[in-house]
This record gives C-alpha cells, sequence and structure tokens, in this order.
C-alpha cells in the first residue's frame, strides 16, 4: 500500500481587537478572498471552515480573542507558494496591524507537522 504525505498547517495569533471592531474589518474582508484563492491553489486539500459569516475560527481564551487557522496541504512548497507568493502574501506583510506578537512558548508562529494517508 502506497503512503501519501500531506503536510498540516496550524496559525494560531491574537487578535488586536474582536473581528467586530472597525480595526478589524480590512482583515475580515480580506478573509473570504484569501481563503477562496488557498482553495484554488495547487496543492491544497483542506482547511478548517468556520459557521461564523466572517468565515474565521476564533476563540475566547479570557485575553485577548485568538484566530485559529488550521490547513492541510500536498507539499511544503505549494504552502509556501501559497503564503508568499499569492496575494496572501500582502496580507501577511501587514498583519502586524490587526494581529498581535505570537503568543506561544517559543515565540513561532506556525506549526508543520507531515501526515500519512493510507
Amino acid at each position: 500500500m502506497t503512503r501519501t504525505r500531506h503536510l498540516a498547517q496550524a496559525n494560531v495569533a491574537r487578535q488586536r481587537a474582536p473581528l467586530s471592531a472597525a480595526e478589524m474589518a480590512g482583515f475580515v474582508v480580506a478573509l473570504d478572498p484569501v481563503n477562496r484563492i488557498a482553495e484554488a491553489s495547487p496543492g491544497f486539500v483542506w482547511r478548517l471552515r468556520s459557521s461564523e459569516a466572517h468565515g474565521a475560527t476564533d476563540l475566547e481564551d479570557g485575553a485577548s480573542p485568538v484566530i485559529v487557522n488550521l490547513s492541510v496541504w500536498e507539499s511544503y512548497e505549494a504552502l509556501h507558494a501559497f503564503v508568499y507568493r499569492s496575494p496572501h502574501g500582502g496580507h501577511l506583510r501587514r498583519r502586524a496591524r490587526t494581529l498581535r506578537r505570537r503568543f506561544g512558548p517559543d515565540g513561532r508562529p506556525v506549526a508543520r507537522r507531515g501526515l500519512s494517508r493510507r
């Protein structure tokens, strides 16, 4: 039996304000178009979808709101092309306007894990 390897990507960040706040409007407006670009990108497999109208998976943990992105890609190269070479890259460069610095113990923004599919 041949195994297919995929790459799971998780990104967790603290928002500067709730998604309903005026200062988050540009971020919220960009969510749907960026998600559509991801889904149409070569190598895209799956993403965690939200039932919220804005399409983001956001959580409250008592401090400031947290936004979670989880997706699966066929390869690191496919993920890298979407993140840095698609219109997503422009939003990434402006992320400090809406998202706070990373809050993980090691300060790293992204967790990646290879997945085997049987």
